[in-house]
């Protein structure tokens, strides 16, 4: 077994860089991911949004009480401003 950690060891370290920017640029995407849906809906674009979303997504959303959570969440940060 001490050959594979050693080879396991010895790839990562030949990929960390690789890792390291690949795992930034997924967080900083992540991240503006974040601001543009808090900018949609603080602007009231996300009930365009469902308007236009095929109706088996809207109920599967329903069942699934994501519809809830995203109230509770546009509640919550209505009070905070």
């Amino acid at each position: 077994m001490t050959g594979v950690g050693t080879l396991v060891r010895y790839s990562l370290r030949r990929w960390r860089g690789f890792l390291t920017a690949t795992t930034l640029v997924l967080v900083v995407f992540q991240f503006f991911m974040i601001l543009a849906a808090r900018n949609l809906e603080l602007s009231g674009r996300f009930q365009l949004l469902e308007a236009v979303l095929p109706a088996f997504m809207t109920r599967a959303a329903e069942r699934e009480g994501l519809v809830d959570t995203i109230k509770a969440v546009r509640e919550r940060a209505e009070r905070g401003l």
